[in-house]
């Protein structure tokens, strides 16, 4: 399988060829997005190549190689240790919230230092958390570790601790914080907050070893929801080794990536007598590959925007009503697209396309957002077409469709008003209809399949009861149903003589099979 992305990474740090890293990023960009789920272990097996010696350098400044018994048997608790965070860190894949089981089988006598663990629990948020459903909330607790997971709308937050110790003494507690959106902000930026934090200690000791690497990095889309080959990160990464003595090896250093140095000018800002030059080195490769790590979590969430979680595509036809309308009625179509981070307008543009019969204009072309469209009903009945509507900005990707159809349709109705109901079938909405009940005839004379007129007349209770007025027909603009508000004037005959007043009878339509 060829290897990607991290031997890159490695290669470049290694060589210290600052001057040949123009569009580094950009590389690792289009890289991470090739990164398929089972490609996770082996790059955490790739960092763990890189950070062991970076770790037996740790164990041998602080003293630890000594106090637990020399080179030999710190590399034996070591290797133990790692062997532990790996078990620990593939459990944890499965407990995220075991929505994706670990396919990633065991092997014996390989572990993983503390940012190849980091690497696949990030990795791993990455791919699960746009599945999660907004609000999800997980904690769980043990003597092994914590792990607390919490969703919104737009984001995920991951709080992982493990811990593992052997019979050496040697104890070891990996702390990962992985925060990354979804949605993109108004600029197209998106964020990864990712962390990882070893302690390497002794029991009753006071020598230990330290390692801290964080990135606050940020992936931008362009006006056609496609990541740009921009990528900012602040990245620190700190290494040290005391034993107790006031002396160790420290380093401190840092990478500031931006528009105007891409290629991340690093520092070391702080490093002791005792850090080597080899350490140095394996510090610059940590950096490529912290970077690499939030790139990849990031790309890995990238579902979230082409699933159109971060965008409301409102989309409404005028006139409103879709289902059972004649043949050659005519649409407007207003497409809205809308952030779901803060409800403004996204810009950008929308494509609507066609399925099926009738007309619409324009098809298949960019329109600037809002967009708006026409579309003509077909020309005969029993036809359907469903225009697709997919709006395109730097905040994201939004989907809709409206149907559209000229299917004859029939209809049940029911409801009244007080002591009155009544039901009936209505077999076309643009031909009268009557409805029945209690005691009442009631005929409605369509002028078209919106409305018209009413007159009903019978005997409720004894008394002879009349009245007309005005109708209105509303329908779902789905053909799932609708309504029908009556309004006018009412009279009963009594012995006090005719009484009159005005009223308003509310009916609910309900799809029916065709009439014969």
């Amino acid at each position: 399988m060829k290897r990607i992305g991290i031997v890159l990474a490695l290669g470049l740090a290694a060589s210290g060829c600052g001057d040949k890293q123009d569009g580094e990023a950009a590389r690792q960009i289009k890289q991470a997005a090739t990164i398929k789920e089972a490609d996770f272990e082996r790059y955490a097996r790739e960092i763990t190549d890189l950070e062991y010696p970076l770790y037996r350098s740790l164990l041998k400044a602080s003293g630890l190689e000594a106090e637990i018994g020399g080179p030999q048997a710190a590399e034996a608790a070591l290797h133990e240790l790692m062997g532990q965070l790996r078990r620990q860190s593939m459990g944890t894949r499965a407990d995220l919230p075991r929505l994706v089981p670990a396919a990633l089988g065991e092997e014996s006598g390989y572990g993983f230092t503390g940012l190849a663990a980091s690497s696949m629990i990030g990795m791993t948020i990455g791919l699960l958390g746009t599945s999660l459903k907004p609000g999800f909330s997980a904690q769980q607790s043990d003597a092994k570790g914590k792990l607390s997971i919490e969703t919104t709308d737009q984001s995920v937050e991951t709080h992982i601790e493990m811990k593992g110790t052997i019979d050496k003494g040697l104890d070891a507690t990996l702390s990962t914080t992985v925060k990354f959106d979804f949605c993109p902000d108004a600029d197209g930026k998106v964020d990864v907050v990712f962390n990882s934090k070893t302690n390497l200690a002794k029991q009753g000791s006071k020598a230990g070893a330290n390692l801290d690497i964080s990135v606050n990095g940020s992936l931008f889309y362009n006006d056609n929801a496609e990541l740009t080959d921009r990528w900012d990160a602040d990245i620190r990464i700190e290494h040290a080794a005391f034993n107790g003595t006031g002396k160790g090896s420290y380093i401190d250093a840092s990478w500031a990536i931006t528009p105007q140095d891409p290629t991340g000018s690093g520092k070391i800002n702080r490093s002791s007598s005792q850090a080597t030059d080899a350490d140095k080195q394996v510090v610059a490769a940590q950096q490529q590959m912290a970077q690499m790590m939030s790139m990849m979590i990031l790309q890995l969430a990238k579902k979230a925007l082409d699933e159109g979680r971060c965008v409301n595509l409102k989309a409404a036809s005028t006139p409103a009503q879709r289902s059972g309308v004649k043949p050659k009625t005519a649409f407007t179509i207003l497409a809205e697209p809308r952030s779901k981070l803060d409800g403004t307008p996204t810009g950008g543009t929308v494509v609507a396309t066609l399925k099926g019969d009738g007309g619409l204009d324009p098809a298949g072309t960019k329109v600037p957002a809002d967009a708006t469209f026409k579309y003509v009903a077909p020309d005969e009945k029993q036809k359907s077409g469903v225009v697709a509507l997919e709006a395109r900005s730097r905040r994201g990707i939004g989907k809709a469709e409206l149907a559209f159809d000229t299917m004859a349709r029939a209809w049940s109705i029911e409801g009244g008003a007080d002591e009155y109901h009544a039901t009936g079938t209505i077999c076309d909405l643009s031909r009268p209809f009557t409805m029945t009940g209690s005691g009442v005839t009631n005929t409605f004379t369509p002028s078209g399949p919106e409305g018209g007129s009413y007159a009903y007349k019978g005997t409720m209770s004894g008394f002879g009861v009349w009245g007309n007025g005005t109708y209105k027909v509303q329908l779902d603009a789905d053909g799932s149903g609708g309504t029908v508000i009556a309004q006018g004037p009412g009279s009963v005959s009594t012995p006090m003589g005719v009484q009159s007043s005005n009223g308003t009878e509310n009916y609910t339509l309900t799809p029916a099979p065709p009439c014969e």
